[in-house]
């Protein structure tokens, strides 16, 4: 993050690209930090390449609080790309996804993205037994 200050200050392209490299390749950092990272310098060719590269809606799991960090155009990139990959996992009845992770396995509903999903009323179905 100290490069990508300084590449920043002082308007150095390269230096930046390369930084955006760097975030990309990283596993180190986490998600949001690179999202925040991203957002932060404008880093628009990372931010293409980094939400593109997931291929599972369940890869992308944020915090509500942590979204909370992100701009508007950050938040709404995520979301296309959120739309995205549910809209392309949708046919699958069980809800896996390429990755192999499933949903109902999230034991954090309330603060992850998947509590952007609608879950099916069933209250006015009666079960039989």
């Amino acid at each position: 993050s100290h490069v990508l200050k300084l590449a920043d200050q002082f308007q150095m392209k390269d230096a930046l690209a390369q930084s955006g490299l760097f975030l990309l390749r990283s596993s180190r950092i986490q998600t949001i930090d690179k999202l925040m990272m991203a957002d932060k310098y404008d880093l628009k060719g990372f931010m293409v390449n980094y939400l593109s590269a997931f291929s599972c809606a369940f890869q992308m799991r944020l915090r509500k609080s942590d979204l909370a960090k992100l701009s508007d155009k950050m938040k709404h990139a995520i979301n296309d790309r959120m739309r995205q990959l549910l809209f392309d996992d949708y046919e699958d009845r069980y809800h896996r996804c390429y990755c192999g992770a499933n949903y109902a396995d999230s034991s954090d509903e309330d603060e992850s993205m998947d509590s952007y999903i609608e879950e099916e009323d069933n209250s006015d179905i009666d079960v039989v037994d």
